[in-house]
């Protein structure tokens, strides 16, 4: 079984994640921002979305995106003022990934109409636990 390539976000369960990584059931991937920046624990780490004013989009560490990004959808629906939610939603959403990762209820509570604009599947932890059939 080809492992499922999941976008972990900054507050998910890194080490329950790790585990399923070290087994071969899932690739993991993040972005480099907010706290992921230097840590070796995960791998395959991407820049986010060049955004005009953002707190974390800084010259040369941030990918140039075209203005047809789901960005402003993205933005819209979970709130502007979840401006790092934003970025990894649209990297992973860009990245054509399998799943996306997260413990954050901003992101979850919308997860119905984030599924229904861009076809994601966003669990929790325990959640991609379920669907693999993997028992803590």
């Amino acid at each position: 079984m080809k492992p499922l390539s999941v976008t972990c976000d900054k507050n998910a369960d890194l080490r329950r994640l790790r585990q399923l990584q070290r087994i071969g059931l899932i690739e993991l991937h993040t972005l480099a921002i907010e706290g992921f920046e230097n840590t070796p624990k995960i791998k395959n780490k991407e820049l986010q979305i060049a955004v005009i004013g953002s707190k974390f989009a800084k010259i040369g560490q941030s990918a140039i995106a075209s203005n047809h990004t789901p960005y402003k959808v993205i933005q819209l629906l979970i709130g502007k003022e979840n401006h790092g939610d934003c970025l990894f939603l649209e990297r992973h959403i860009s990245s054509g990934r399998d799943v996306f990762v997260t413990n954050d209820n901003d992101i979850l509570s919308k997860r119905d109409q984030l599924n229904e604009h861009f076809g994601i599947a966003i669990r929790t932890v325990g959640e991609l636990e379920a669907d693999l059939d993997v028992s803590k």
